[in-house]
């Protein structure tokens, strides 16, 4: 087998070429469109060297503060600095720290701006197009499998969503690809050095998520089948490298021991279940996201068409990769599909949980997918057969439509279905801002403080904001033009009306309601 690095294939330079450059583009471009959802704010936040809870006290305190106040929790300050930062980040120790620690030195040099935030994960989702090349090249010895990969990477709905998203799931992608092709160099030229890179890897992994845990173990039952449970030289060099990867990790993991209480409150919204039929519609969208995702309703019925094609596509692709490659090669792959994406599910359905429900927690299938999807695709279009190659050069075109179609609507839209908290915050900050003199009141909850800040983001500098940790109620001034409620408690919206005769007035699709006084003024 060839392991050189090669152009693309005769007769696919100019797609291969013009799918990277889309890719590309639509990774770059856009960057401040889409809602700074609640979880980038928290990015943000932490980064920055803000402590929540502090945050908190100051935000909820009752004062009118203005949507710049807000924001101003959102960008570095000469008061704090690394030492701050770490210290935000141990006290949210579920995320390990890399790339946090990545933003802030992006930030001090590039500035603040949600573009700025935005730009370090697209930056870092290139790094995946080499790195899956290089994986293809380990996998099959052939360019021709890695530039179609690249080609498909490039376009896929889910990689160019979480390319512009200010988290760690870019950098997670990368660093499973580069632990995955480094593996398999690894078993192939079984060097210390080889192995150290694997280790290395590995250790960047487990600071990236805690999640890459489950790819590692995926590598691990891959050992261990193929080595059919036998100490052999390489499980020992594989061991040796989980090793290293674990003592290097224990660090954080003193972290999260020492932080018990706030990993466990942190992680608690994990255990709150779906009902399975939700749950499964949910597992359908994580496949299908990889080839098409269209603005439509969860409950539309065509969303069950595309999960349902894109899982016989992907089933079909890894029948044919296990009937034309030798075990190590489609035994890898599938363990890389399956193996995390089954564990999840299983412990959602043991424990009645909800984290399978999540596609960001799918990154070794949605990296395995695209490999796969391109093994199939150059196999049969370069099959000698003219009608078999026809009808699968028309498959790859569909293919390439879909995902160029999909990220063409998400390119140019203020919120998807990624930022799901705080989807409905551009349609309110509109409603707010025709007010010439608006007053925002809303009152504290776990997820209220990233959703308000992501607000502030749309809203006009000057809007104001009074905000109560209940049971406090505001104090309404008359002196505002119009007073909206910000995703009401049931408390705080009863509280309101019998304390100040209002009646709520809902608006449509958006969890904002308007007061308006029954008599007189507030």
């Amino acid at each position: 087998m060839q392991k050189q690095w090669q152009l693309p294939p005769p007769g696919l330079h100019l797609l291969i070429v013009t799918l990277l450059l889309l890719g590309v583009f639509f990774r770059l471009s856009h960057l401040d469109l889409k809602v700074y959802a609640h979880d980038e704010v928290f990015t943000s936040l932490r980064v920055a060297g803000y402590d929540a809870e502090r945050v908190t006290q100051r935000v909820f305190s009752g004062e009118v503060l203005t949507a710049a106040d807000l924001l101003q929790y959102q960008r570095l300050s000469p008061d704090l600095g690394w030492g701050d930062t770490f210290r935000a980040l141990m006290g949210n120790p579920e995320h390990p720290p890399l790339y946090y620690l990545m933003s802030r030195l992006w930030v001090q040099v590039f500035g603040s701006s949600v573009a700025t935030f935005r730009a370090l994960s697209a930056t870092i989702s290139l790094l995946s197009f080499p790195a899956l090349y290089w994986l293809c090249l380990e996998l099959f010895g052939s360019a021709r499998v890695g530039w179609i990969a690249i080609a498909l990477l490039a376009i896929a709905p889910f990689h160019v969503l979480y390319a512009q998203e200010a988290r760690p799931y870019s950098l997670w992608i990368a660093m499973t690809i580069l632990a995955s092709a480094a593996l398999i160099r690894a078993m192939r030229i079984p060097s210390g050095r080889n192995w150290w890179l694997y280790a290395l890897m590995v250790v960047l992994n487990l600071y990236t998520t805690l999640f890459s845990g489950l790819a590692i173990a995926s590598h691990a039952l891959y050992l261990l089948i193929l080595e059919r449970f036998r100490w052999t030289p390489t499980l020992k060099a594989a061991c040796g490298a989980w090793l290293v990867g674990a003592i290097a990790f224990l660090p954080w993991m003193g972290v999260i021991l020492a932080h018990w209480q706030q990993f466990q409150t942190k992680t608690q919204w994990a255990s709150q279940g779906k009902n399975l039929p939700t749950l499964m519609r949910f597992w359908g969208l994580h496949l299908s996201s990889n080839f098409i995702d269209l603005p439509l309703e969860f409950a539309n019925p065509i969303l069950i068409v595309f999960a349902l094609a894109s899982l016989l596509f992907v089933g079909y692709g890894f029948k044919i990769l296990i009937k034309h490659t030798p075990q190590p090669v489609w035994l890898f792959l599938l363990l890389l599909a399956m193996g995390s994406a089954a564990f999840l599910i299983v412990a959602d359905l043991v424990r009645g949980g909800q984290i399978s429900g999540n596609s960001r927690y799918f990154v070794p299938t949605y990296v395995a997918v695209p490999v796969v999807s391109a093994y199939l695709f150059a196999r049969k279009i370069y099959t000698p057969n003219v009608r078999s190659r026809l009808l699968w050069m028309s498959a790859l075109s569909f293919t390439i439509s879909c995902g160029i179609i999909s990220c063409s609507l998400s390119f140019t839209a203020e919120a998807w279905w990624n930022k799901v908290l705080s989807y409905n915050n551009p349609q309110i900050a509109r409603i707010i801002n025709t007010s010439p003199n608006p007053l925002v009141v809303s009152q504290y909850s776990d997820i209220r403080l990233g959703n308000l800040i992501s607000l502030s983001y749309k809203l006009r500098p000057d809007v104001k904001l009074q905000l109560v940790i209940e049971p406090n109620i505001p104090q309404i001034s008359q002196d505002f033009s119009d007073i909206f409620v910000y995703e009401p408690s049931e408390v705080l919206t009863q509280e309101l009306m019998a304390r100040y005769d209002l009646m709520m007035t809902p608006i449509a699709n958006a969890p904002l309601l308007r007061l308006n006084p029954r008599v007189g003024g507030f």
